[in-house]
């Protein structure tokens, strides 16, 4: 009897430790980010509402769509290859232009922008020196929600007949696909007597899959005729 009593006492243990593990093994898949379900997403999204004025906006736009959609949702984030389209399709689109994918569920989209620098006054007709900021963005939607944008920029000056210094440059990333983290590093910005450019480094990995699933080189530039081009590719 004892020894049929340490048999069943060793196998409640091993059970216990089993458990405890699978526990660990489920929190650490959840701090990466892997995405296992509607409500885990909804949790995840609630969390960042609380301090994130656009989780909580997205937060409200998934909760009104149905339950079908958003399964469908959840899908998607976690399909690699949609991933990767954000980047790729978005290169043969010119500005303003959009691309659907998924009968339409899947929107991605390119926007090329030259502004006046943020905090500059200009003075029509006696401005010696214009400030100018050219961003490259691409965006991805699914059922209108807005999951993830990438932007660089670059801040020049131009004198309305050639560039004549850069002065700063960066990028910036909003990503609520949780199931992939997105790291970047920004280059030196530089110019010429017709373009000021910047580049910056975009890698994407998924939680459940190594390596890098995406490298990729994007470039954007502003001219002093005041227009803003670039382009993304494979590294």
């Amino acid at each position: 009897m004892k020894k049929v009593g340490m048999l069943l006492l060793s196998l409640a243990l091993v059970v216990s430790v089993l458990g405890i593990a699978s526990s660990v093994s489920a929190a650490s898949h959840g701090k990466q980010g892997v995405l296992q379900s509607v409500e885990g997403y909804t949790q995840h999204l609630g969390e960042l509402a609380k301090h994130d004025q656009e989780a909580n906006q997205l937060l409200k736009e998934f909760k009104a769509l149905d339950r079908v959609k958003q399964e469908k949702l959840i899908q998607y984030l976690n399909d690699p290859e949609l991933f990767r389209a954000l980047i790729e399709k978005s290169n043969a689109l010119n500005a303003g232009e959009s691309v659907a994918l998924k009968n339409g569920d899947v929107l991605i989209r390119k926007d090329l922008t030259i502004t006046v620098d943020e905090g500059v006054e200009e003075v029509p007709d006696l401005q010696a020196t214009y400030y100018r900021r050219a961003t490259y963005t691409v965006t991805q939607e699914i059922f209108g929600l807005k999951i993830t944008k990438l932007s660089s920029y670059v801040r020049y000056t131009h004198n309305g007949y050639r560039v004549t210094s850069t002065y700063g440059n960066g990028a910036y990333v909003t990503n609520y696909n949780f199931g992939v983290k997105i790291t970047k590093d920004v280059r030196s910005h530089y110019h010429t007597s017709v373009r000021a450019y910047s580049t910056t480094i975009w890698e994407g990995a998924f939680a459940r899959w190594t390596p890098i699933v995406v490298s990729k080189e994007q470039k954007v530039w502003g001219t002093y005729w005041n227009t803003a081009g670039g382009y993304l590719i494979n590294l």
